[in-house]
């Protein structure tokens, strides 16, 4: 009769460990999906934006960067026409394309 009821125990104790795997496996599964969703939501949301220009992209020539003593405001380079404003994507792409322009793109904060 004892070792029934530590057979069965055992068993119970098989049978709940079994099931907590399973519930550990199912968590790591839904959260990896979800996870995979929200990456994919990502790169759907950059792939729809890709052509989009949120602030003009504002280029100066290399020839004048580097012949500017020190880094100068944005609005001195602009007051003296050292920069060229492109508004949205289309003449960006055009403006680096129909001259064979090669840009390097260089961030400084003003």
């Amino acid at each position: 009769r004892r070792h029934m009821f530590l057979y069965v125990l055992l068993l119970v104790l098989v049978v709940l460990a079994a099931i907590a795997g399973c519930c550990c496996i199912s968590h790591f599964v839904v959260r990896r999906r979800r996870q995979r969703a929200k990456e994919m939501g990502q790169i759907q949301e950059a792939l729809e934006i890709r052509n989009t220009v949120r602030f003009p992209l504002v280029v100066m020539p290399g020839d004048i960067f580097l012949s500017l003593p020190e880094l100068i405001s944005h609005e001195q380079a602009r007051r003296s026409d050292r920069v060229t404003f492109l508004d949205n994507f289309e003449i960006a792409l055009d403006f680096f394309t129909a001259a064979n322009i090669f840009g390097i793109f260089f961030s400084h904060q003003w």
